[in-house]
C-alpha cells in the first residue's frame, strides 16, 4: 500500500489579513490550502549551551536544510494549485499564491519564504538500545545516567510518524505507567 508523503490542510478564511495584497479584501473571503510534509528529511539539533541548567539550550531546527523537503513541498503545492483552480473553488480562488504560471524555482522560493511548522517535533530525547550512543533513553524510557527520571512524550520517538503524534504520545504515556508500576 502506498504511503502518504504530505497532507493538505484546508481552511475557509473570512479575515482580510489573509489577503494583504488584495485591494478589496475586507469584502472577500477565500480558501487556504496548506501542504504538510509528513516525513521531513531535514534534521535539527538541540544542544546544551553550557553546564548551567538555567542557560537556554541551543536549538537549530534546520528547517528545509534537505533539498528533498523543498522538492516535496513544491510537488504538494502544485497539487494544491490544481485543487484551488477547480471549478468548485473558483469563486474563492481568484488570487492563487504562488501563481499557477510560477516556475518550479519560484514555487520553491515561496516554500522557503513562507513555510511554517505544525509543531509535531519528535526525537529530542530519543529512546534506543542501551548501547546506542545517540539515544538519551533506554528502552524503559529511563534517562541514561540519571536515577529516577523517565521521559514519556513525543520527544522519545526516534523519527516522525506519517501522521499526528497525539495517539502515539498517549500510548507512550500508557506504556510508561506500566513500566513504572512494573505491570
Amino acid at each position: 500500500m502506498p504511503r502518504p508523503y504530505f497532507e493538505f490542510l484546508l481552511s475557509y478564511n473570512t479575515d482580510a489579513s489573509y489577503f494583504p495584497d488584495v485591494p478589496d479584501a475586507a469584502e472577500r473571503s477565500g480558501v487556504t490550502i496548506g501542504v504538510v510534509n509528513l516525513q521531513p528529511r531535514s534534521v535539527g539539533t538541540v544542544r546544551l549551551a553550557s553546564a548551567d541548567p538555567l542557560d537556554s539550550p541551543l536549538i537549530d531546527p534546520a528547517y528545509l536544510s534537505d533539498q528533498a523537503d523543498v522538492d516535496l513541498l513544491v510537488k504538494g503545492l502544485r497539487m494544491a494549485q490544481q485543487v484551488a483552480a477547480a471549478p468548485a473553488l473558483k469563486p474563492w480562488a481568484e488570487n492563487i499564491v504562488p501563481a499557477l504560471d510560477a516556475t518550479d524555482e519560484e514555487v520553491a522560493q515561496h516554500v522557503r519564504d513562507d513555510a511554517a511548522i505544525t509543531f509535531h517535533s519528535v526525537g529530542t530525547v530519543r529512546m534506543g538500545r542501551v548501547d546506542d550512543p545517540d539515544a538519551v533513553l533506554d528502552p524503559q524510557l529511563r534517562v541514561k545516567g540519571v536515577q529516577g527520571l523517565r521521559v514519556a512524550d513525543a520527544s522519545v520517538m526516534p523519527d516522525l510518524i506519517r501522521g499526528h503524534t497525539v495517539a502515539p504520545s498517549v500510548f507512550i504515556g500508557w506504556r510508561a505507567a506500566d513500566l513504572i508500576t512494573e505491570r
